[in-house]
């Protein structure tokens, strides 16, 4: 039902949460800094997003290359 676009969208915003677990509805709210973001963290963990600021860069003078 989530993804029925015919469905009103608090229905589908709902469905979607009534089926995460808790365990997913924790994950969501947090946000990690990217200096300790992997793919196994963000998998294990359910993370919401990623902090790229706040003085956290790959390196000086990043390139958009570095940042990728």
């Amino acid at each position: 039902m989530a993804k029925d676009p015919k469905q009103p969208l608090n229905t589908r915003i709902k469905d979607l949460v009534d089926r995460m677990t808790l365990e997913e509805k924790i994950g969501q709210m947090v946000q990690i800094d990217r200096s300790v973001a992997s793919a196994d963290v963000m998998n294990k963990y359910f993370i919401g997003s990623i902090l790229s600021g706040g003085g956290s860069v790959p390196k000086p003078q990043a390139t958009a290359k570095d940042w990728m």
